[in-house]
C-alpha cells in the first residue's frame, strides 16, 4: 500500500490510496471479510489506522459483482468512487448514476480515482478526455463538495489545461477545490495559467501537517527539458 499520509510519532499512519479489493484478492481474503476484520496487522500493516479504498473499476459498482458495502463495513475503511481512465472507455450515464449513488455513502469521503493515462492507452484518448471532463462536472456538483483523487500518466500539461479551465473559473471567488495527486505528476502550465495559491495533494483537509503539492520554480536544468514550472511534492518537518 501506498502510505501518502505521514507518520505520526506513534507509528500510526492513514492510507490515502490503496486498491483494497485487489490487494485482498491477492491474499485470498474474500466478502465478507472476517480476516480483514478479525487479522487487521496482517492484512493493512502494524500502525495502519484507516485507509481510503479507491473503487475505480466499472465493476465495482456492478449490483451483482461490487464489494464496496462489504469493505466500508470494516473499522477504519472509507472509500473514494470514481472511473479510473483505463475503463474510460465504459462511461456511460449508467454509471455515472452509480458513481454519484455510491458518493452518498457514509464513508466516501473523495471521487476518484480519475484522470487520462496516455502511457498505456487502455481506453482511446478522446474517450479518457470526455470521461475526465464529465467526471470534473459531477465532483463539482457535490454538495458538501469532495477532494478528487488525481491519477495522470504521459499527459500532464494537458490535464493541468483541462483543471484550469473546467474547475478554477467554474468557483468565482470561493477556494479552488482540493486535489489529491497521484505520485510523480510533473506538471508544466504556461506562467499565464499559473494559480495564484497552492493546490493540495495528497490532503483530505487542511491540516499542515500533511503532504501538500505545490507550484514552484524548476532548476535550469529542469527548465531546459520542459517549461517553466511543475508539481512538486512537499512534506513539511
Amino acid at each position: 500500500m501506498a502510505a501518502a499520509s505521514v507518520a505520526s510519532a506513534t507509528g500510526a499512519f492513514v492510507d490515502t490510496h490503496c486498491h483494497l479489493d485487489e490487494i485482498l484478492t491477492n491474499l485470498k481474503v474474500f466478502p465478507p471479510y472476517e480476516r480483514a476484520a478479525t487479522d487487521r496487522e496482517t492484512i493493512f500493516g502494524a500502525g495502519c489506522e484507516a485507509v481510503v479504498a479507491q473503487f475505480c473499476d466499472p465493476a465495482a459498482f456492478s449490483p451483482s459483482f461490487a464489494v464496496y458495502p462489504d469493505l466500508l463495513g470494516l473499522p477504519g475503511v472509507y472509500a473514494a468512487f470514481g472511473i479510473h481512465p483505463h475503463h474510460a472507455r465504459y462511461w456511460s450515464d449508467d454509471i455515472a448514476a452509480r458513481v454519484l449513488e455510491a458518493l452518498t455513502h457514509e464513508r466516501a469521503v473523495a471521487y476518484g480515482e480519475i484522470g487520462l493515462d496516455f502511457k498505456v492507452n487502455r481506453s482511446p484518448p478522446d474517450a479518457q478526455r470526455e470521461c475526465f471532463r464529465a467526471q470534473l462536472r459531477l465532483a463539482l456538483s457535490l454538495d458538501p463538495p469532495k477532494p478528487v483523487v488525481l491519477h495522470c500518466a504521459h499527459a500532464e500539461a494537458e490535464m493541468l489545461a483541462i483543471l484550469l479551465g473546467r474547475c478554477l473559473p467554474s468557483v468565482g471567488g470561493a477556494s479552488p477545490p482540493t486535489f489529491i495527486a497521484t505520485p510523480a505528476m510533473p506538471i508544466t502550465p504556461p506562467r499565464s495559467s499559473r494559480p495564484s495559491r497552492p493546490c493540495s495533494s495528497a490532503s483530505l483537509g487542511s491540516s499542515p501537517t500533511r503532504p501538500r503539492a505545490e507550484f514552484a520554480p524548476r532548476s535550469p536544468a529542469a527548465r531546459s527539458r520542459s517549461p517553466a514550472c511543475s508539481l512538486r511534492r512537499t512534506v513539511p518537518t
